[in-house]
């Protein structure tokens, strides 16, 4: 069984500690739908961070360009918009550090589905 409690901030930098400060050391202030959420707009930036200049595309233009409110029932949630407010400007080595926390959280941490077996 893997420690739910192991540190995933491989890249603690200014940013990514304001963001910690806020949300938590494992971002446990976040559910799992807004950290889902938050990964795929993360995953958005970082691609197309790749394709344009960091000052043309902001991570809250990934947040608009990934269509949610065409299937969230209640919307995109308003911490999430927050949030990724908070993290314009942030550098796409900033972004894969999250990610990889994101991704242990939603599959081994604190934000993991239960399932009844």
């Amino acid at each position: 069984m893997a420690n739910t409690d192991l540190v995933t901030y491989y890249g603690q930098t200014e940013k990514i500690d304001q963001l910690v400060e806020k949300h938590g050391a494992y971002l446990e202030q976040l559910d799992r739908k807004t950290k889902l959420l938050l990964r795929t707009t993360l995953s958005q930036y970082v691609f197309m961070q790749r394709i344009c200049t960091p000052d043309n595309y902001l991570v809250t233009e990934a947040l608009k360009d990934g269509d949610f409110e065409r299937f969230l029932c209640d919307g995109i949630p308003e911490v999430l918009i927050n949030l990724c407010s908070e993290l314009n400007g942030l550098t796409v080595d900033d972004a894969e550090t999250i990610l990889e926390a994101l991704q242990y959280q939603l599959r081994w941490g604190n934000a993991r589905l239960l399932t009844i077996q």
